[in-house]
């Protein structure tokens, strides 16, 4: 238990600094991969002769030999970045785990000199293979980006059994990455540790996992699960005290679901999430036991192999790149705002839902139970029509008049509001009686319920 509460202690005293340099690096790496990588989209697009991309042409789009040369500069740019950034935490917690402090300056140094020390040398062949597969450790370890562009590909090959056998798939490939690359989880640290040659980094690596790299597979995959499902608790738990505390202590029920609903909301949030923390949970995780298992080699801390900046010359570097960085990620994502940028890809975007006229199948359309229906399963939109009656109301139904959809006769117009109340706007949907005293509504109560929760499209 005491070394549980110290392995986390080196966690929270690292945390203001792996956040840090996570924040700057990928803020970085945003403001120059997401411009970079629309241009390259659009341009693989025009070359293999395809205007969208979904999953019925992905395939073809894959295959193009323009889009392989340009995955394959793509893999190789994100294998550097990600064995930077893994240097950089390793580095990190390496020094916090011997009570030694190393701020983001030095995590950025670390990680850039790691890559050049690796680059050259005997170890070249060795590197140039682990650079292939840096990627994978990435994707599989840190987080479930690879997931976005893979599924539609299983999807379309498992297309006959099911969309949970290509779940499976991906789940089973994700295992093989990561048995794949855990023999060799160790190289980082002697590199950036020790004065070994990358080539014999990767040796020790190999041989210190003699034996348990089941045990490690398994650390790994569980500790990934883990994060996700501790930031999803969290989101739920926070959510679900909000709401409890606006809606009033007498109605924990109602507080629960919208507790729910706000989790499925926040999905994509809390994924984000989990792929900003994870990747250093998962290097605690590795130092942590790298740091108990290595009782043989000398180990030198990163902050006294390498000159340090001045304090005011990393300060002015490391605001100078957020500020740079920051910059031109808002000015790419006001230009995405504004329609500048369309990337006309289909895989990457969720496609919304539209209730029309509400849940118009299991109650009567442009009606409140309708439309309570669609926002209880989630609808993006309710689309509903609006008429307005004699006596200057606007009401919710679709038709002119009132024959269809209620049991009486003749155009809306004609009727005052008080007398529409008088009809029966859900009769004629069901025979057992259960919507006979729904009325037609008024526009300004469908407001009223929908509040801020759904948007709405008004004819």
């Amino acid at each position: 238990m005491k070394k549980i509460f110290r392995s986390a202690g080196v966690f929270l005293k690292a945390a203001p600094h792996f956040l840090g340099f996570e924040l700057v690096f990928k803020l970085l790496l945003l403001a120059v991969g997401t411009p970079v990588l629309a241009l390259l989209l659009k341009l693989t697009m025009k070359l293999s002769g395809i205007s969208y991309l979904n999953d019925e042409n992905l395939l073809v789009y894959l295959c193009h030999p323009s889009t392989i040369i340009v995955i394959v500069m793509m893999l190789f740019v994100y294998a550097l970045s990600s064995f930077v950034e893994l240097s950089a935490l390793a580095a990190c917690f390496s020094c916090f785990s011997r009570d030694e402090k190393i701020h983001i300056g030095g995590m950025f140094r670390t990680g850039m000199r790691a890559f050049k020390k690796a680059f050259k040398g005997s170890g070249i062949i060795s590197f140039i293979g682990y650079m292939a597969i840096m990627p994978l450790a990435q994707f599989s370890l840190s987080s479930g980006m690879f997931m976005a562009p893979l599924l539609p590909v299983l999807r379309r090959i498992f297309y006959s059994v099911s969309s949970t056998f290509s779940m499976v798939c991906y789940v089973f490939i994700q295992l093989l990455f990561i048995m794949l690359i855990i023999s060799k989880s160790y190289s980082i640290h002697y590199l950036i540790l020790t004065d070994n040659s990358f080539g014999d980094c990767i040796e020790k690596s190999k041989k210190k996992m003699q034996g348990q790299r089941i045990k490690m597979v398994s650390y790994a995959l569980f500790w990934s699960i883990g994060i996700v499902a501790f930031i999803a608790a969290v989101t739920f738990g926070i959510s679900f005290l909000i709401v409890f505390v606006i809606k009033g202590f007498s109605e924990p029920n109602e507080a629960l679901g919208s507790a729910l609903k706000i989790l499925r909301y926040t999905w994509s949030v809390f994924t984000a999430v989990s792929a900003f923390f994870s990747a250093p949970a998962i290097v605690w995780l590795l130092t942590d036991k790298f740091m108990k298992d290595e009782t043989e080699e000398k180990l030198i801390s990163p902050n006294k192999r390498y000159a340090k900046f001045s304090r005011k010359k990393s300060t002015l570097i490391i605001v100078g790149l957020a500020a740079a960085s920051s910059v031109m990620n808002i000015s790419y994502l006001k230009a995405l705002r504004e329609g500048n940028v369309s990337l006309n890809v289909g895989i990457i975007s969720r496609t919304q839902i539209t209730a029309h006229r509400g849940f118009s199948k299991v109650a009567p359309e442009n009606t409140l139970p309708a439309f309570e229906a669609a926002m209880e399963c989630g609808a993006d939109y309710i689309e509903l029509d609006i008429q307005l009656t004699a006596d200057d109301q606007l009401v919710v139904i679709h038709d002119d008049k009132v024959d269809r959809t209620t049991n009486g006769k003749g155009n809306v117009s004609k009727y005052t509001y008080d007398q529409l109340t008088e009809l029966s706007a859900g009769s004629w949907f069901s025979k057992s009686g259960e919507f006979d005293d729904v009325r037609i509504p008024l526009f300004r109560d469908v407001l009223e319920l929908v509040g801020n929760d759904v948007m709405l499209n008004i004819e």
